[in-house]
């Protein structure tokens, strides 16, 4: 009766032992899953950082590309204003030398003229 109850009782302490060995494993296995799952978590969060990392640059690069294409434009438009105001004035200069010249030669005709009308007075 005593060998049996000294029996029964290593039984029972096998089994206790059994199932906190169980008990043990499913923890384990329960923080490896739980670890996995915040790795998983961090790859993807790391992921979705770079995107929107690489997505910025892109966008700040396409807004810089415009800004200078606009400056550019800008400059090609300013170019063109002062090409044609050169030529306004080029053609204003031109116009006042064509008058002065005309004055000048009306002048000069009427000083012949005038030579020529005294000349004829005096003779």
């Amino acid at each position: 009766a005593k060998e049996d109850i000294r029996r029964k009782k290593a039984a029972a302490k096998d089994a206790e032992e059994v199932e906190a060995r169980k008990v043990k494993d499913l923890w384990r296995e329960k923080v490896a899953t739980q670890d996995a799952v915040r790795e998983d978590i961090r790859r993807q969060v790391a992921a979705a950082k770079d995107a929107a990392e690489v997505e910025t640059r892109k966008a700040k690069e396409d807004i810089r590309r415009k800004k200078a294409a606009a400056k550019d434009a800008e400059e090609v438009e300013a170019r063109k204003v002062k090409d044609l105001w050169r030529e306004k004035v080029a053609t204003q200069d031109a116009v006042r030398e064509d008058i002065r010249r005309q004055v000048a030669a009306a002048k000069d005709a009427a000083e012949v003229e005038t030579r020529k009308a005294k000349e004829d007075i005096r003779r």
